[in-house]
């Protein structure tokens, strides 16, 4: 869903109160997103930001009850906005509630490869400060 920008589809994952985390991310950056309707504030100007090239996930560990897992994604993309290619390496965990909805997704991503990309934490702050955030 990422990768086709099918953003609809892609919020359709998360629960009414999914939490999306970012505990490594810079200065100035939403750390902690609450709620789907903040969360597609969060997302809302992501098409326009990136051009995927590749989203492949390349490990899933799930627990044994399949409510939780550990994945690892890597993206190759182009920032829109620079230009600059952005090749990033995505470590999540996620949690599920009953219905399989996303109600936890903790983004542990390398921050230096996006202030690059976008030409320093401001600017990075700045790009995905859409919607209020």
């Amino acid at each position: 869903m990422i990768l086709t920008k099918d953003m609809a589809g892609w919020l359709d994952l998360w629960a009414d109160e999914g939490v999306f985390e970012h505990p490594y991310s810079p200065p100035g950056y939403k750390k902690q997103v609450v709620g789907k309707q903040a969360i597609a504030e969060y997302m809302s100007g992501f098409p326009e930001r990136f051009d995927i090239s590749e989203f492949n996930i390349v490990g899933l560990i799930p627990n044994a009850e399949g409510t939780e897992a550990f994945v690892e994604i890597r993206c190759k993309a182009t920032a829109l906005p620079t230009g600059r290619p952005y090749n990033q390496h995505y470590v999540g965990f996620m949690r599920v509630n009953e219905a399989g909805k996303l109600v936890l997704y903790r983004d542990f991503w390398n921050p230096l490869v996006a202030i690059e990309t976008f030409g320093g934490a401001d600017a990075l702050a700045d790009a995905f400060s859409a919607g209020g955030n």
